[in-house]
């Protein structure tokens, strides 16, 4: 099965959708999720959507989300696959949404580099260990009794 993806360029948020409030974004983006998922008969349901670098490197894999405040970009590395944080996308004019273009440009370079964010110390490292299904820490923050892998026992 081949899993499709929607690129969008580090400047979209920047530019295309600055003057969108964080409602418009999460519709548009579920707008063109579902067209791409109906125009490639993709099964599942989850977003695949990549924010690229300025030198168009694949940076990040962000999804959208809805919350009581606006909405949120959830990130993880398109390059370990290990998730980041989230972003709270704020409304346009806002420092929320100039923080979201700031930090969305910093962390696509420093993903595409290979570089993991510690979810401890939360400094963008070299070095890391994974746990869980997308989990990373540094390997001075990193302790097996705490970060565990997966649980994939079903129970």
């Amino acid at each position: 099965m081949i899993t499709p993806f929607i690129h969008f360029d580090y400047q979209q948020f920047a530019y295309d959708w600055s003057e969108l409030t964080a409602s418009k974004i999460i519709e548009e983006s579920e707008r063109l999720r579902i067209a791409v998922k109906q125009a490639t008969d993709y099964v599942w349901d989850n977003t695949h959507f990549i924010l690229e670098t300025s030198s168009g490197q694949a940076g990040l894999i962000i999804q959208f989300a809805s919350d009581d405040e606006g909405g949120i970009i959830e990130c993880w590395s398109a390059r370990t696959r290990c998730s980041i944080d989230c972003l709270r996308i704020g409304e346009p004019g806002t420092e929320t949404r100039k923080k979201l273009v700031e930090s969305l440009e910093e962390w696509a370079d420093q993903a595409a580099k290979g570089k993991a964010y510690c979810c401890e110390c939360h400094k963008w490292v070299d070095a890391f260990k994974t746990f869980g299904f997308a989990g990373s820490a540094c390997v001075t923050c990193y302790n097996p009794k705490k970060h565990l892998p997966p649980d994939t026992s079903g129970s």
